[in-house]
């Protein structure tokens, strides 16, 4: 659990960033194998706004909800069904133990697939990423794992 946002966090590893077709961050995610409340939720997207400003979006998965967030905006973070969602991915999902690693690798089998269309020629949650204006950033683009940012790595 994270503490009261403070202007001295140095800086935060994210799970994945993902990069457009022409190598810039267009979204960072944080993944973890919990389920968070609302609270935990507005600190990630604030860390991660602070240590990152120049990314426009921002996405925090728990067990339960995917809340994806245009960043320097005063608007809702959009919440989607992490089950619904990864399904598509793991059949089996919300009918076995889903653990961190395990769930940072499917969230990053679905950008995959948003940027790429491997799986599916309409992956789940493409008409409300393309409302926010994200799945254009993605198509051809890129991920990155484990991702230093802040003002300790090279971001």
């Amino acid at each position: 659990m994270i503490g009261p946002i403070h202007e001295d966090i140095p800086s935060l590893t994210v799970d994945i960033v993902a990069h457009d077709a022409r190598g810039r961050d267009v979204l960072l995610v944080k993944v973890t194998g919990t389920v968070l409340s609302p609270e935990v939720v507005s600190q990630f997207f604030e860390i991660m706004e602070l240590l990152s400003p120049s990314t426009p979006f921002s996405m925090v998965v728990d067990l339960e909800s995917i809340h994806i967030r245009r960043n320097r905006t005063d608007r809702p973070a959009r919440r989607l069904e992490t089950a619904s969602i990864l399904s598509c991915y793991e059949p089996e999902y919300g009918r076995k133990p889903i653990f961190h690693p395990y769930l940072q690798t499917l969230v990053n089998s679905w950008l995959h697939d948003l940027a790429y269309h491997w799986k599916s020629e309409y992956p789940p949650g493409s008409d409300e990423l393309a409302e926010l204006g994200l799945l254009e950033k993605l198509e051809g683009g890129t991920t990155e794992r484990e991702v230093l940012i802040g003002e300790d790595s090279l971001r």
